[in-house]
């Protein structure tokens, strides 16, 4: 990250913890793996391996992206952080609402513990959403790739949402739908919402600028954002309302459609760099976003 240094990078007090926690969350994932033994053979819902998921996407994977996002926030936004007493303290209410959590699945306390860990790590998650929409608010950088960051924000809220009102349905049973069709959108909406759309808006603001990169056409970028959206957008709706198998097909399409344009994108950025040799971590960079491909082959087969 040296190369991304600005006037507006938060203090590393701020970053750092966030790197500590997940790296200790990851040796948690490790023994719980180990400790759920059989679990992991069963059916994909049980609570066990619940538990490890959350623990993998939350306490390991999105801790690591708000720590990092938190330094990409002033390249990006080419801004500061709103605040970064706020970032400390959502800090703070993530560890503990990630470890309450992952203990309310570990044990199957569904109809119980479950509710108070949701609702602590929705209000953490908010804290988080409102210190980066008013940092983007104060920001004059409103260009695509700042724009699929927040999309992906507002996604992440969408989740958590879905993922409350699940926890909640199991105490007070108010859904009409069996909880596992749910799942199914909580899980859609945050893989594709919030982890792929954050990897394309600094994806497409990095990889240009570390392979030295100009000329480039942003409008695929520009028609990436509405298909993606209107894509996923369009998968909840229908979901959630019509459940029509047309309706899923095209919507999958679009979302498609905006992977492909946004690896299009980042092979011209490729194919046009002044950078010729690249180093360790660009060429993982490079097979990162090659591997996008694989989950689309494999869905076709």
């Amino acid at each position: 990250m040296n190369g991304l240094k600005t006037n507006n990078a938060p203090d590393s007090s701020v970053v750092v913890p966030h790197f500590i926690f997940g790296a200790i969350n990851l040796f948690i994932l490790a023994a719980l793996i180990i400790l759920a033994n059989t679990n992991l053979f069963e059916a994909y819902f049980n609570n066990k391996l619940i538990a490890i998921t959350h623990m993998a996407v939350l306490g390991w994977a999105t801790m690591i992206v708000f720590g990092a996002l938190y330094q990409l926030i002033p390249v990006v936004f080419e801004t500061s952080l709103y605040s970064e007493k706020l970032a400390k303290f959502t800090f703070w209410i993530s560890a503990v609402s990630i470890l309450f959590l992952t203990y309310s699945f570990w044990v199957g306390a569904f109809d119980t513990l479950l509710i108070y860990a949701a609702l602590l790590m929705f209000f953490s998650l908010l804290l988080f959403v409102v210190n980066i929409l008013l940092s983007y608010k104060k920001s004059a950088i409103k260009n695509t790739s700042s724009k699929f960051i927040i999309a992906a924000i507002m996604w992440l809220a969408v989740t958590e949402l879905i993922g409350t009102i699940i926890a909640l349905n199991f105490k007070f049973s108010f859904l009409t739908v069996i909880h596992l069709h749910y799942l199914k959108i909580h899980a859609t909406v945050g893989l594709i919402g919030w982890f792929l759309m954050l990897i394309i808006g600094v994806g497409s603001t990095l990889l240009p600028m570390f392979l030295i990169s100009h000329n480039l056409k942003y409008k695929k970028l520009d028609i990436s954002f509405v298909t993606l959206n209107i894509g996923l957008i369009g998968l909840v709706i229908n979901w959630f309302l019509v459940q029509k198998l047309l309706f899923t097909a095209v919507s999958w399409i679009l979302i498609v459609v905006g992977i492909l344009l946004f690896i299009s994108f980042i092979y011209e950025s490729y194919k046009k760099r002044i950078r010729k040799k690249l180093d360790i971590g660009m060429r993982y960079s490079m097979l990162a976003i090659a591997s996008i491909l694989l989950p689309i082959i494999i869905s076709l087969v």
